[in-house]
């Protein structure tokens, strides 16, 4: 078909419905200027029009952040968990004051930090001491069951391994035991068992990113992969390989690479609304190729949404995959109130850009059904905020025909 004066709106109107139109097979129009939309030489062109790319929701017609305010007292705490300990929350993560050297890791305690009724900060405990110690422990992101039983995946860094990283994990019984009991083991995960799907046994599991996906699997993102994630179940102290969950290359603020932030919330026995991270990589403010080497490189990271599903094959194997990712982050280093005092944001501003989360709380109404989320989210490495996630206005954008 062509596309004439009088179609140019309603080809319009289908961009806005988060459909795909392109010219002549391969551009995509949505991301045309307007002046190039209303430019003859272009919408005389043939117009092939596409369904929506089944990686991509549709488009949501306003922001779906519902509230931003600054955890006070969060200073130096970063990349946190929430952990609910009888009804009282609390932050678990790293509390880091300076930068490391050039090419180290930025290590410092582990802090226990109890939240009050604004989600202010009103107290502190360490209970991790990296002093003395081979394995750094970064980046806790907890899963917890109704009776208070939690399991943490955490990045392991090992020093003697020129800062190495592995997925690696904890359990509790109650979040208490972290204050009031020496630190619980450090499952290290360095090697896969016999798993049920093609991956050799003993394969290495170089890695970081390490996310409870439910009762039983975890995942991570394996160094190499920079658009995957793969998942493992914990048997009988034995990691198997379970699969991979395979992202698009080209989704917009994720072009360089993907990971993870809190754990998903499973809204059904088989989706579950999934937030993410992205980086690009920028020279000037502006997206270069992922695979650019320059000094001027700054990675900008921004958070996104998507669905994960989860099905049973005919082998019973269990499989994961994402789609309904969002068209555009949903939280960028751009999305908080600006500071108007001088006290540091970014440990490393020469390189990077951060917004960064591990920890939220989901929101339910009385009928159990998930309404928002409330993220706690690094701006930069110095900087803890509370936002809230309209995640009713981000299913109902999804295509749940999609399988």
């Amino acid at each position: 078909m062509r596309i004439a004066s009088e179609q140019k709106e309603l080809v319009r109107a289908q961009i806005d419905r988060g459909e795909v139109v392109t010219l002549l097979g391969n551009t995509v129009l949505d991301s045309i200027s307007n002046d190039q939309i209303f430019n003859p030489a272009i919408t005389s062109q043939e117009i092939i029009l596409e369904p929506m790319l089944p990686q991509l929701a549709r488009r949501l017609e306003q922001t779906p952040t519902l509230g931003i305010h600054e955890v006070k007292g969060s200073e130096g705490l970063f990349n946190v968990t929430v952990l609910d300990n009888g009804g009282v929350k609390y932050l678990f993560g790293r509390k880091v004051q300076e930068a490391a050297e050039q090419g180290q890791p930025d290590f410092g305690s582990l802090v226990m930090a109890e939240l009050g009724p604004d989600n202010n900060i009103i107290s502190m405990d360490e209970v991790w001491n990296p002093k003395g110690q081979d394995i750094l422990i970064e980046d806790p992101r907890a899963h917890q069951t109704i009776d208070g039983k939690t399991i943490i995946g955490v990045t392991a860094v090992r020093q003697s391994e020129e800062n190495k990283t592995y997925p690696a994990f904890i359990k509790l019984d109650s979040p208490d035991r972290l204050l009031t009991h020496p630190f619980p083991k450090l499952h290290i995960i360095e090697k896969f068992g016999n798993g049920s799907q093609a991956t050799p046994l003993g394969e290495t599991t170089k890695g970081k990113n390490a996310t409870t996906v439910d009762a039983t699997h975890i995942m991570y993102r394996p160094d190499g992969l920079n658009h995957a994630l793969q998942v493992f179940e914990y048997i009988n102290n034995d990691a198997n390989h379970v699969g991979f969950i395979d992202f698009p290359k080209d989704i917009p603020g994720a072009t360089y690479k993907i990971g993870t932030t809190t754990p998903p919330e499973w809204i059904n026995d088989h989706e579950a609304f999934f937030i993410f991270h992205g980086i690009d990589k920028t020279i000037d403010g502006k997206v270069v190729d992922p695979d650019t080497i320059d000094d001027r490189v700054i990675y900008h990271y921004s958070i996104h949404t998507a669905r994960l599903l989860k099905s049973i094959n005919d082998q019973g194997e269990t499989l994961f995959s994402v789609d309904n990712i969002s068209r555009a982050p949903i939280i960028t280093p751009d999305s908080f109130p600006r500071l108007n005092d001088s006290r540091q944001i970014e440990l490393h501003p020469e390189i990077r850009r951060v917004t960064y989360s591990c920890g939220g709380t989901a929101i339910k109404n009385p009928e159990g059904q998930l309404i928002q989320e409330k993220l706690f989210v690094n701006q930069g490495d110095k900087r803890t905020w509370v936002v809230i996630i309209d995640a009713v206005a981000i299913i109902s954008s999804w295509d749940r025909r999609l399988k």
